[in-house]
C-alpha cells in the first residue's frame, strides 16, 4: 500500500536527519554502507524510547528494506495504537499479515474502525481478519456494516461488493460460513440468500441450496433473483435424485414465465431432467407464438438428439430447411443425427455435400475426418487429415488438427505414431501444457513411465495446482510401481484442490486397496462409483468388495456392468478372478 504524501515527507526528512547525525556521531564509518543489526530486544527498547512518529515509521521501513519484518510490523503498530492516519493503519495491517500475527493486524482494523466508522476499508479489513480467525459471527458483524453502506446513488450495493472481495480473498467454506451467520442477523440483506445458494451449489451443499431457496420465496423482493433463486432449487433436488420435486418446482416456474426467452430455458432444464416430450411442446409453443424462430428449431433439434428422438429429430431438421437460407445448417444437423444413430455413411454424405462458409468451418472438416474414419479406416482418415493440416495457414489450427491425429491414433492403440503426432503440435505451441498432458498418457500407455512422470512433473512446475496432472501422476504410481508413499502425496494434493472430483476420489481409493486399507478404499471408491458409473471404477469397486467377502454385491454389481459393457477388458478381467 503506497504511504500518503506526507508520511513520505516525513519519513524522508526523519531519514535525512538520522542519516546526519549518525554522520557525526561516527566519523570512522563515513562512506560505508550500513547494516540492520538490531535484535528482538533491542527493537523492544528502541520502540519504548522513541515517541517521534516519523522516526518510528522511517525505523519500521528500514527494517521492512532489510527483511526484517517483524521489527518493522512492531515500529509501525506503535504509530498505529496511536495516530488517526488511515495509511498508517493500512500500512500497520499489512505489514503484521506479512508476518502472519492476524491477531495484530485484527487490533489495528479494530482500531481504525472505533476511530473511523465510516470507512469502508477499516470494515473490509475487519470482515477478512475475522474470516482468517475463523471468527464466523464477527465476521457477518462486519460483512453486516459493509452491506448496510449506502453508495453515491443512495442504493445499499455493498452485499454484492462484498460478495466480490468473498470470491477474492477467501474460500468457498469460508465466505459460506459468514454468510451463514449473516442471514441470521436482523435486516440482513435478502439477496445474500442468492448467493449463499450460489455457494452451495459449487460446495455440492444441496441441502441449504433448498433452504435458502424456500426463504427466498417470502423474503426475496427481486423477480429475477428469485426465479434465478428457484432455479437453483431445481438443480439441487436433481442433484439429491429428488426429480419429482423438481419437476413440480420447474412447472411452476414455466407457468409464471411471461417472456419467451425464460421458458426456452426451463424447456431446456425440463430435458436435463428426461421430460424430453415436455420440453418440445414448450418450444414448440413459443416457436408458433414467434411465427418462426431459428434459435428456438436449433433447441428442440437439440433436446431430440439428446433424448435419442431421431426420428422427431430429423422431421424438425427438414423444417429448419425449409427456413430461408438454412439448408447448409439443415445439412450439418442431419449430419449429426445420424452419426448419433451411428449411420456414418449417411452422415459423411450430408458433411460433404455442404458449401459456403460453412463448410470452411474447423468443425465440418474434422466432423469429416471422423465420418472418413468411421467409414473407410483410419488411414484414409490420417490421409485426409495430413492434407487440412498442409493446407492450414494458422498455428493454433494446425496443432488442433495434430492433437487430433493422435487421438486417432491413441483409440487404435497405435501409440508410438500417437506420440509422434503430438510432438509436432508441441513444436508448434511449446507451453501448451494440454497437448503436454496428453503427451504423458501417451508415454505411460507405452509403458514409458519415466518419460510420462517426467513430462507431468513439467506440467506441475509450472502449474502447481493442476489436479489433473497430479492424479494422473498420483494413479500411475498405484497402478504401475509400488511407489505408494509418492503416489499419496499426489493424490491427497489433487484432492485438497478438487474435493469432489471422482476421478481422483477413485485414484485415492484404489490405492488404499493397495495398501490394505480396505474399509476406507470401499468407502472412497462407493463415493466415486455413484458420480461415475464406469467400467474401471466399477472394477475397482467390484475388486473391493469380493476382498472384504461381499461376493454376492460384487458379482450383482459386475453382471449389470456386463450387460452395458459387455467387451469391456477391465470388467472381464475382474470377472476371472472372482
Amino acid at each position: 500500500m503506497f504511504l500518503s504524501p506526507k508520511i513520505i515527507m516525513r519519513v524522508l526528512l526523519s531519514t535525512l536527519t538520522l542519516v546526519l547525525l549518525s554522520a557525526c556521531d561516527s566519523p570512522e564509518k563515513k562512506g560505508s554502507e550500513s547494516e540492520y543489526s538490531l535484535d528482538a530486544e533491542a527493537v523492544k527498547a528502541e520502540i519504548a524510547e522513541i515517541n517521534d512518529f516519523s522516526q518510528l515509521m522511517m525505523l519500521g521501513e528500514y527494517a521492512f528494506q532489510n527483511g526484517h519484518f517483524e521489527d518493522a510490523a512492531a515500529y509501525y503498530l506503535k504509530v498505529a495504537q496511536q495516530t488517526q492516519d488511515a495509511e498508517v493503519f493500512q500500512r500497520s495491517i499489512e505489514l503484521s499479515l506479512k508476518t502472519r500475527d492476524v491477531d495484530q493486524a485484527l487490533q489495528t482494523a479494530n482500531r481504525w474502525h472505533e476511530f473511523d466508522p465510516d470507512s469502508s476499508d477499516a470494515v473490509q479489513y475487519r470482515l477478512l481478519l475475522y474470516i482468517k480467525k475463523e471468527k464466523y459471527l464477527e465476521a457477518a458483524n462486519a460483512l453486516y456494516v459493509f452491506s448496510n453502506k449506502k453508495d453515491g446513488f443512495g442504493s445499499f450495493a455493498g452485499i454484492d461488493i462484498a460478495m466480490a472481495l468473498l470470491e477474492r480473498e477467501a474460500n468457498t467454506e469460508q465466505a459460506i460460513s459468514t454468510l451463514q451467520e449473516y442471514v441470521k442477523l436482523p435486516e440482513y440483506q435478502p439477496k445474500a440468500l442468492y448467493y449463499l445458494a450460489v455457494l452451495g451449489m459449487r460446495n455440492q451443499q444441496f441441502t441449504m441450496v433448498i433452504e435458502m431457496a424456500i426463504r427466498g420465496k417470502t423474503e426475496l423482493k427481486d423477480e429475477e433473483l428469485k426465479q434465478k433463486l428457484a432455479l437453483l432449487h431445481v438443480k439441487a433436488l436433481t442433484n439429491l435424485n429428488k426429480e419429482k420435486e423438481a419437476l413440480a418446482v420447474l412447472n411452476s416456474l414455466v407457468v409464471e414465465a411471461a417472456d419467451a426467452k425464460t421458458k426456452q430455458h426451463y424447456a431446456r432444464i425440463l430435458s436435463s431432467l428426461g421430460q424430453v416430450d415436455q420440453a418440445v411442446v414448450l418450444l414448440q409453443e413459443i416457436y408458433l407464438e414467434q411465427k418462426g424462430g431459428i434459435p428456438v428449431l436449433l433447441d428442440i433439434i437439440g433436446i431430440q438428439l439428446d433424448g435419442k428422438k431421431f426420428a422427431d429429430a430429423l422431421k424438425t431438421v427438414d423444417q429448419l430447411a425449409e427456413v430461408p437460407n438454412q439448408k447448409m445448417n439443415a445439412k450439418y444437423f442431419r449430419g449429426l443425427v445420424y452419426e448419433a444413430q451411428e449411420k456414418f455413411a449417411e452422415a459423411l454424405k450430408e458433411y460433404q455435400e455442404i458449401t459456403g462458409v460453412l463448410r470452411d468451418s474447423m468443425e465440418i472438416r474434422i466432423r469429416i475426418i471422423i465420418s472418413v474414419e468411421k467409414t473407410q479406416g483410419l488411414d484414409a482418415a490420417v490421409v485426409l487429415l495430413d492434407k487440412e493440416i498442409a493446407s492450414s495457414q494458422k498455428k493454433e489450427q494446425r496443432k488442433e488438427l495434430f492433437t487430433m491425429r493422435s487421438h486417432l491414433y491413441r483409440d487404435k492403440e497405435r501409440y508410438q505414431e500417437a506420440l509422434e503426432s503430438l510432438d509436432k503440435a508441441l513444436m508448434l505451441a511449446p507451453d501448451d501444457l494440454e497437448v503436454m498432458y496428453e503427451k504423458a498418457v501417451v508415454q505411460e500407455r507405452l509403458d514409458d513411465l519415466e518419460a510420462s512422470e517426467k513430462t507431468l512433473l513439467y506440467i506441475l512446475e509450472r502449474d502447481p495446482d493442476n489436479s489433473t496432472a497430479l492424479n494422473a501422476l498420483g494413479y500411475m504410481l498405484v497402478v504401475k510401481t509400488n511407489r505408494f508413499d509418492d503416489a499419496q502425496q499426489y493424490l491427497e494434493r489433487a484432492i485438497e484442490i478438487e474435493p469432489k472430483d471422482p476421478a481422483i476420489i477413485d485414484s485415492l481409493g484404489w490405492l488404499y486397496f493397495k495398501q490394505g486399507k480396505l474399509e476406507k478404499a470401499e468407502v472412497l471408491i462407493r463415493q466415486a462409483f455413484k458420480e461415475i458409473q464406469d467400467p474401471e471404477v466399477a472394477s475397482h469397486l467390484i475388486e473391493i468388495l469380493a476382498k472384504r467377502g461381499k461376493k454376492l454385491e460384487a458379482n450383482r454389481l459386475l453382471k449389470e456392468m456386463l450387460e452395458d459393457y459387455p467387451d469391456n477388458e477391465l470388467l472381464l478381467k475382474v470377472k476371472s478372478v472372482l
